[in-house]
């Protein structure tokens, strides 16, 4: 699959010491990804591992109205 094949080469790139910065509306479920921020109206709300992001009770309420 052409993402699979993406997300290789971007493992690999990074693991030479080159930073990416995606955007996605996706990524929260891809445990394989290091490490995520969340935006709330231009503010950083949560950041962490996707597992982690998925349960902070801010990105809830934000998105979700908990």
């Amino acid at each position: 699959m052409l993402l699979e094949r993406i997300a290789e080469h971007i493992r690999q790139l990074n693991g030479q010491g080159v930073t990416f910065l995606l955007v996605s509306t996706t990524w929260l479920r891809d445990e394989s990804l290091s490490r995520g921020y969340v935006l709330h109206q231009g503010r950083v709300i949560a950041q962490g591992k996707p597992r982690e992001v998925r349960e902070n009770p801010a990105v809830l309420d934000a998105y979700l109205g908990a």
